[in-house]
């Protein structure tokens, strides 16, 4: 039995209390710098993930502008060096206070023998805007243009360089973000 004013032997009060501050000081500054490693790691851990979002929001849209500005330059190319059929535009929708939007109408070909197009976007700009007005066109694969192709593929081919371009910036970042993880397991 320890001696009155003795606790388990451990010495007077006060050292006891001492010693209980030393070890809580010591215990909590373990805790502290494991809670500052576990949030380091979490944030790492953390940017990590956003990083690859990041690569992967830009493949996914790297590959659209690039397939969106394929299909607007191929057809365009074509219809400017002559594919396509010739024939008029007739505006049966017309884009109210809107001169970029698309305008919609038939196209009849100069052919008879060839199937008129109702519905018909245009793809470029036409002179007709308004309804009921007239345009000669040239129709290629369900899309009506102007007869000279309006530039679709100046257009398009700029979309898809863009598309070439943020796909070069996604294989840079994914090759960059392999070589530090192998730098990190080393």
């Amino acid at each position: 039995m320890p001696a009155p004013g003795r606790r388990g032997g451990g010495g007077s009060p006060s050292a006891v209390t001492a010693r209980c501050r030393a070890l809580w000081h010591d215990d909590h500054l373990f805790e502290e710098a494991k809670d500052h490693r576990g949030g380091a790691a979490m944030d790492d851990r953390r940017s990590r993930v956003q990083a690859a979002a990041v690569r992967w929001v830009l493949l996914v849209t790297a590959l659209l502008l690039l397939l969106v500005g394929a299909g607007y330059a191929i057809p365009g190319w074509s219809v400017a060096h002559g594919a396509g059929t010739p024939g008029v535009f007739t505006v049966t929708k017309e884009a109210v206070d809107c001169g970029r939007c698309v305008v919609e109408g038939t196209f009849t070909p100069d052919d008879p023998a060839r199937p008129s197009l109702t519905g018909a976007n245009v793809m470029g700009r036409l002179p007709a805007r308004l309804l009921g007005e007239r345009s000669p066109a040239t129709a290629y694969a369900d899309h009506v243009y102007p007869p000279d192709g309006g530039h679709a593929w100046q257009r398009g081919l700029a979309v898809a360089a863009t598309g070439l371009a943020a796909l070069a910036l996604w294989l840079w970042l994914a090759l960059r973000a392999r070589r530090r993880r192998r730098a990190a397991d080393l």
